[in-house]
């Protein structure tokens, strides 16, 4: 029921369709899973309805380069061959798939019937072992020695010596990771060969050393959920990549510490979607790349200098989501999706969502004062959008008696930059026109709440005077240094200050409030306090009270 095209389909760029299995109506779409070799020669492809092998060769001829793939014909769709052994039984939902970096011959697979498997391409043979009693998640080699690892829903993680003899179908070393929790992936440390990494259901990661199969090195709660993990490649950076599929993050552990069961938490990248697997990007020490598990057919690549948002997204699937991919090299892609076509994407034609996002900034000043730059360029028209709209701040300030300076961590914007219409993505090309950047400087300023803080704006004037004799002579006009309280003259002159863009001379009034304000207060309610005391005595001994101040004045 399933046919193959392998033609490729040109898609963009260097990006094409290089394979695909025509899933018909009667034959529903299936978790396809991707594996390639370490000297990217071979790719394997298989699934529940496919098992295919392919042969990935260089375009040495096209101007965009890339790769192209020919079917090996090792094995046919239905796993069936007449010769030197009959495959059938192996047509069940297959979970991971791997080849061996030791020997490139050999390629292993789990399956949900509690088997796992593994061929020789060149014997056309394949060995068979069945020790887990639930569904097997991932399997893995290790990177010198014909060792195999796999992982399962009972919670255990077994290994398997392919020196043994064919014979024997049984695991070699059984690693007890306590309890039932799910195994859900498994990966080998490029700094030490004999540790490696497993990831459960219940968000506990543990580290192992091969030869001890007693208790992990290392053991400790991450996330909720950690579906998948990688290691860096590069033996430099001894950091561990873990996806969560139920908090939607990527979290990056650094193993380096000279204390041995010390982990740091490096980074956290939050994504869209429940993530499903991550990988590396080969010669980019800092970019790693992402699936998702659900209703999302992207492909993400993260900078974890930057992970706010992805570098790169790769939208050519058009299947429910991406279930395997792999680099081919730094700037090539190869991955399989629900959809049945095996993409290779070069890293330039994926969309940067960077270059469609309005710039901004915003900086708090050690004076209290905060600067917000927005550039005003214009986007590209999109059909699909109705309107962008760039609405400024609007504040008003609070009367001149609230105005005190203050700190505070909260605070509240009646508008900011929107966009309305349908919500689509821009596209097209980049703007030509120069980008013009707008300044606004507001001030903290105390509400009639407490605990509660505005962001007030002090717009100053058109034309301001220039910072010379002119605005020397204004200010010895209009400061107020007397005839009013302390706080008065302290916030007229902060805004006349303000209103000539003086930042130094407002921020000096405000220092003048700070450090002679609580004295002020303190004077004043002493004062209210002897006059009241003044009062009562007074009344009490039928004298004046003009007399008693000046009694008490001169004593």
């Amino acid at each position: 029921p399933i046919t193959s095209g392998p033609a490729a389909v040109a898609m963009k760029g260097g990006t094409r369709v290089v394979h695909d299995f025509h899933f018909n109506r009667s034959t529903p779409s299936c978790n396809l899973y991707l594996a390639l070799q370490q000297s990217k020669s071979l790719v394997a492809v298989a699934g529940r309805t496919v098992f295919k092998i392919f042969r990935l060769d260089e375009c040495r001829d096209e101007p965009a380069g890339g790769y192209s793939l020919s079917d090996m014909h090792i094995l046919p769709n239905n796993y069936q061959r007449k010769s030197k052994q009959n495959l059938s039984g192996l047509d069940t939902a297959i979970a991971d798939i791997v080849w061996s970096p030791s020997d490139e011959s050999k390629l292993a697979w789990g399956s949900t019937n509690n088997k796992v498997f593994v061929l020789d391409i060149n014997k056309e043979k394949y060995r068979m072992f069945q020790c887990h009693s639930r569904s097997v998640n991932c399997v893995v080699f290790h990177p010198s020695t014909p060792l195999l690892l796999s992982s399962s829903n009972d919670g255990s993680v077994f290994c398997y010596d392919l020196r043994s003899p064919e014979t024997e179908a049984v695991a070699c070393a059984n690693f007890s990771t306590g309890g039932d929790n799910a195994v859900r992936c498994i990966d080998f440390s490029r700094v030490n060969e004999n540790l490696f990494a497993t990831g459960q259901e219940s968000g506990t990661i543990q580290v192992w050393d091969i030869r001890n199969t007693q208790k992990p090195e290392r053991s400790f709660h991450a996330q909720h959920s950690v579906i998948t993990c990688s290691w860096h490649p590069n033996s430099q950076f001894n950091w561990l990549a873990t996806g969560c599929h139920r908090q939607n993050t990527i979290g990056i552990l650094d193993f380096s510490s000279t204390h041995f069961t010390a982990v740091r938490h490096l980074d956290t990248i939050q994504c869209i979607s429940p993530v499903l697997k991550v990988r590396w990007r080969p010669d980019c020490d800092m970019h790693i790349a992402s699936t998702a598990k659900t209703c999302d057919k992207n492909i993400y690549v993260w900078d974890l200098a930057s992970h706010y948002l992805p570098d790169r997204i790769f939208e050519e699937h058009t299947g429910d989501m991406v279930t395997g991919f792999d680099w081919v090299g730094p700037d090539w892609l190869l991955s399989v999706g629900k959809d049945g076509r095996i993409i290779l994407h070069h890293y330039s034609d994926g969309y940067r969502p960077a270059d469609w996002v309005n710039p901004c900034s915003l900086a708090v000043s050690c004076r209290g004062s905060l600067a917000a730059s927005q550039s005003t360029k214009k986007l590209p028209a999109d059909p699909n959008v109705l309107s962008v709209q760039l609405m400024q701040l609007q504040t008003q300030p609070p009367p001149p008696q609230q105005q005190q300076p203050a700190l505070g961590r909260n605070f509240s914007l009646t508008n900011a930059v929107g966009v309305s219409g349908a919500g689509a993505r821009h596209r097209g090309s980049a703007a030509s026109a120069s980008s013009a950047v707008t300044a606004t400087i507001v001030q903290w300023n105390r509400t009639s709440t407490p605990g509660e803080y505005n962001l007030v704006e002090y717009r100053c004037p058109s034309q301001k005077l220039p910072l010379g004799t002119d605005s020397f002579v204004h200010l010895a006009k209009h400061y107020r240094l007397s005839g009013a309280s302390l706080s008065e003259v302290c916030a007229h002159n902060f805004q006349l200050a303000a209103g000539l863009g003086l930042d130094s001379a407002a921020c000096l009034w405000q220092l003048v409030l700070c450090a002679f304000g609580v004295e002020e207060e303190a004077l004043a309610a002493a004062s209210a306090a002897n006059a009241a005391s003044a009062a009562e005595a007074s009344a009490s001994l039928n004298l004046p009270e003009h007399q008693l101040v000046a009694d008490e004045l001169a004593g």
